[in-house]
């Protein structure tokens, strides 16, 4: 287990609103399903769910964006895991996908256990 490492960097709630501060860095490779936000090194933790915030980032670079996307949760690159034949399971997912690339095009990294999807969105296009 590590040890809680709160980095500087932003929130942006669903309303719109920006928090600057503190936020517990957890190193995810999964979408985070909460976040620990502070606005000062002194100041008792807050409680967000995705559900509650646009985006996330860190000073240092990393972010997230809250996004709703479809997500094979069949997709297997386990090998001992794999499925025989052709099986898919694509659901719509809500949750922070992290950012890696912004531009006229987007791409966002969502890791679930077994695969991780890489997803390239254009504003404005489906």
């Amino acid at each position: 287990m590590r040890a809680q490492t709160y980095e500087p960097g932003l929130l942006v709630q669903a309303n719109g609103d920006t928090l600057r501060g503190e936020i517990e860095n957890s190193f995810w490779t999964e979408p985070p399903t909460f976040i620990h936000y502070r606005p000062t090194a002194t100041s008792p933790s807050q409680l967000f769910q995705p559900r509650q915030l646009r985006a996330l980032s860190f000073t240092g670079g990393r972010s997230f964006r809250y996004v709703i996307v479809p997500i094979d949760h069949a997709a297997e690159t386990r090998l001992d895991r794999l499925p025989r034949g052709n099986y898919f399971e694509v659901r719509t997912d809500s949750l922070l996908a992290e950012v890696l690339l912004e531009g006229p095009a987007e791409l966002l990294r969502v890791t679930r256990p077994g695969a991780t999807h890489y997803l390239l969105r254009r504003p404005s296009q489906p």
